[in-house]
């Protein structure tokens, strides 16, 4: 994406050596347009699913919390 263009930008961050926040590559941006579409589509789906209703987030501090969080990892993940 050029500088130019507004968009939302949907990255992922990692933490540096000088405790930093920085971006990855890994990632995607969408115009407003593109964003919009998106929030309207997730509505949707939203709306017509019962069951989305029953979805909390969940957030993890730490990789080795999420691989052992039976909500966020329903299948086998090797525990390093």
């Amino acid at each position: 994406m050029t500088k130019d263009i507004a968009c939302v930008d949907l990255r992922r961050f990692y933490q540096h050596g000088d405790k930093t926040i920085r971006p990855t590559r890994m990632g995607i941006a969408l115009t407003f347009p593109q964003w919009d579409a998106l929030m309207n589509a997730a509505a949707t789906i939203n709306n017509e699913m019962d069951q989305f209703s029953a979805i909390s987030t969940c957030w993890h501090e730490r990789e080795n919390e999420l691989k052992s969080c039976k909500e966020c990892t329903s299948f086998e993940v090797d525990k390093e």
